[in-house]
């Protein structure tokens, strides 16, 4: 439920996305997470590690002033 309040994404008629950054985040890390498992080919490099971690980071912390800002952390 937290999860889906914050990558709630945009369906056109009954709600707007309130986070669109994050949700591209979030879509983009799971993409080539799911990539790096099963694809043997995939090539990961130092520059991507180096950006993959700053979007991560960026996204943890939105869940995190999330989760504070409705009362669970």
């Amino acid at each position: 439920m937290i999860l889906k309040e914050m990558v709630c994404l945009y369906d056109g008629r009954k709600q707007k996305e309130k986070y669109p950054k994050s949700s591209h985040i979030f879509s983009k890390l799971m993409k080539y997470r799911e990539e790096a498992d099963y694809n043997p080919s995939y090539v990961f490099t130092k520059e991507d590690f180096i950006e993959f971690k700053k979007e991560a980071e960026e996204l943890a912390n939105k869940i995190n002033g999330y989760l504070a800002e409705k009362g669970y952390l």
